[in-house]
């Protein structure tokens, strides 16, 4: 029995790993697919975090920025620019788009606006990969605890 919940354990690991595989697979390549930004991006706009006197100020962004800019390119502009297929990605992956946003609007002020960006996209990897693994370990358990009923199994097994 302890080998059967260890083998199942591993199963489930082994699928989480696997769709944050893949999901880290889609995304190089969407990175490598799309050209950059400009340079004029990163060096001609007023941060977004402005410290003052008074603390610390912020500058929501406009209808024409980006949602997330990973590895130097524009994710998540307008649906017509970007098309369905990078609209549903970012939505699939809002905890690791929101990461990235935020950790490049805290870090700009220390690395500058190109450097953040890089900064966010680890965070976007990170958060988005941790994700996907949970969702499929998830997923995975779900699937084995169905078999084992269709199976009148039970909860006989852990």
């Amino acid at each position: 029995m302890a080998v059967n919940g260890a083998t199942h354990s591993r199963d489930k690991r082994r699928v989480g790993a696997l769709l944050a595989a893949v999901h880290l697979a889609f995304w190089l390549l969407l990175i490598i697919a799309t050209p950059p930004v400009p340079t004029s991006y990163f060096s001609d706009r007023p941060p977004d975090v402005i410290e003052t006197p008074h603390g610390i100020q912020f500058h929501l962004r406009s209808h024409v920025e980006p949602l997330v800019v990973l590895a130097e390119r524009p994710f998540g502009k307008h649906h017509w620019e970007d098309g369905p297929l990078i609209a549903a990605a970012i939505t699939l992956n809002l905890p690791g788009a929101l990461s990235a946003a935020l950790t490049a609007d805290w870090l700009e002020a220390g690395f500058g606006r190109l450097g953040a960006s890089w900064a966010g996209t680890a965070a976007f990897f990170a958060a988005s990969s941790a994700q996907w693994w949970v969702l499929g370990w998830c997923a995975a358990a779900l699937a084995m605890r169905r078999a084992r009923h269709r199976d009148g199994l039970g909860s006989a097994h852990p």
